[in-house]
Formats: C-alpha cells, structure tokens, sequence
C-alpha cells in the first residue's frame, strides 16, 4: 500500500512538473529508506542518505512554490476577468451614429482602478515599488514613448488588408500565451502578476469586440480608449520586464492593436480608416485628459493613477 501511494505521487510530480521519476516513497517509509539507513554505518550510505533527504527537501519546496504560483495566477486571472468586463461595459453605445467624444469612456478608467489596486496589493506582498513609474505626458504630437504611432489602431486599417497579408502577419507574429500552464512557476513580481491581470483584460476585450458592431464614431471614441490604455501600460509595468525574451509592455500593446484590428472588421462605416485630421483631434482631446489627471488632486486620476510611494488603505481587500 505504502509503494503503491507513493508511485502514485510519483506519476503525478511527473505530469505536473514534467520531471523524471522522483523518489517521494521516501516520504511513506518505503523500502529505500530502510536500506538506506541500514547502510548509513558507511560512508556511501550517509551520503546517499543525505541525498536523499535534500531531494525531498527541494520537491517539497518547489511543490509549495508551484501552490502559491498557482494561487496567485488564479487570483490575477479573476482579477483580469473583472477589469475585462469593465472594458465591454455599453460596447453597445459605440454603435450609436453620434457620440461626443470628451476622453476615454468611464468604464476604461475604472477597470484601470481595479489594476491599481491589483498593483498595491502585490506590492504590499512582495515589497516593492507600488508602480512602475509617473504617467508618461503626452507631447504636442500626441506621442510618448510609444504613443499614437502607425501600428497602434489609428491608421492601421488605411485600407482593409487582403486574406493574405492577415495570414503572413500571423505567421510572424508572436505567441502569447495568455493563461499560466499549471507546471509553470509565475514570477514572484507586482511586475509579473499585473501583466497577467491586463493580458486576460485584454484578451477578454479582444474577444468580446468580435461580436459587436461600430459606427464610425464608436470607432473613434473606441481608438481613443485603445491609445489612453497604451500610455498607461507603463505606469504600472516596468518597460524593462520580460517574459521569456519577450518584452512585456510590447506584448500588450501589439494585444490593444489586435483590438483594433477587429473592431475595423466590425465597422458599419467605410470611414472607419486613418484620417489625419482625427488623429490630431483625438490627440489633442486624449492629451488635455492626460493633462487633467496627473494633477494629485483630480477626482478621476485618483481611482487609478498610483502616487510616489502610495500604500493600500487599511480595510481594503
């Protein structure tokens, strides 16, 4: 019965860990434990016997390390699941003919707010910075550090692409995986979990937009919300952080255009193309959004802009 358990265990540490065999029935008593203690009177036995018990140490550590990965990614995807359906709150609104355009809808800022305090929560936990930076300004051509750019939504669909081009671009682009496989080990980071948090957001987005429909100004005001979630991203991810080579912030970014790129396949207007003369004017209405915000006393910037040094309010969860 004793073997028994303990190969069970075996061939679960291998499925879950993708490992070779490991020793567990060492843990049960079995009888390698026994032949190893009766041969501990020699040298070649203490140091088998000292093996052993470091190898039972680091599987009982890296399985403790798994359980909390695996917790803390659970609770990131919940987290993004929740800031997702802000994003497609009154999708439906975009598909009016007229809409005023005055920033990024409500529901956008909001979500952030749920990435805000994401952000604290993990930094509180891992005893780092709350954020990875100020909000970046936006200069007078609407641009920081990789602002309103070609590839970024406003433009992207200066004409429909043909089946092919959609298909070549596939092929090259890169893979992004948005859930945790459960044998992966997640980064212990508030850089590491956030990204998580906005890549089920975003891909929950992404997924929604597909079955809605635009007019030419929920187009527009839609642009306007993919751009400001854009300038964002490096408030609360460091631009240096990589995962698997890839960098983070790109990563994200390259998801928001993919956002855009359904939406133009979901517009009811032959307008919904690159035109000059709204760029600069969702340039400039994004920009003096962006302006009102930084202030440390704007009602709105306050929900999810993360201050120098700012810690979660006791009684928060």
């Amino acid at each position: 019965a004793q073997r028994s358990v303990s190969e069970n265990l075996d061939q679960s540490l291998a499925s879950h860990l993708g490992t070779g065999k490991r020793k567990s029935y060492v843990m049960f008593g079995g009888d390698h434990q026994l032949s190893a203690r009766d041969s501990s009177t020699n040298g070649v036995g203490k140091k088998r016997n000292n093996h052993d018990e470091e190898d039972q140490e680091d599987e009982v550590s890296l399985r403790f390390k798994l359980a909390a990965s695996r917790i803390f990614a659970l609770y990131a995807q919940q987290k993004g699941s929740e800031t997702a359906e802000f994003l497609f709150s009154e999708m439906y609104k975009l598909s009016e003919e007229t809409i005023a355009f005055d920033g990024p809808r409500k529901h956008v800022w909001q979500a952030l707010a749920i990435v805000k305090q994401v952000a604290l929560e993990f930094a509180e936990i891992f005893d780092e910075s709350s954020r990875a930076g100020p909000v970046p300004e936006m200069d007078d051509h609407g641009a920081y550090m990789g602002g309103f750019s070609s590839s970024s939504g406003m433009g992207v669909l200066s004409g429909m692409k043909s089946s092919l081009q959609i298909d070549v671009e596939r092929i090259f682009k890169e893979k992004l995986f948005i859930f945790l496989h459960p044998s992966v080990q997640l980064d212990f980071s508030r850089n590491a979990l956030i990204f998580l948090v906005l890549k089920v957001a975003f891909r929950g987005w992404l997924e929604a937009i597909r079955v809605c429909s635009f007019s030419a100004d929920g187009f527009k005001q839609l642009q306007m919300d993919v751009e400001f979630l854009k300038h964002m991203i490096p408030h609360y991810i460091d631009e240096n952080f990589t995962v698997e080579t890839n960098d983070a912030t790109t990563s994200l970014r390259n998801l928001l255009s993919d956002v855009m790129e359904a939406a133009g396949e979901r517009c009811l207007d032959d307008s919904c193309e690159s035109d000059e003369d709204l760029m600069h004017s969702s340039r400039s209405i994004l920009r003096s959004f962006i302006d009102r915000i930084i202030q440390e006393d704007n009602e709105i910037g306050s929900h999810f802009i993360i201050q120098e040094d700012e810690q979660q309010e006791e009684g928060n969860p």
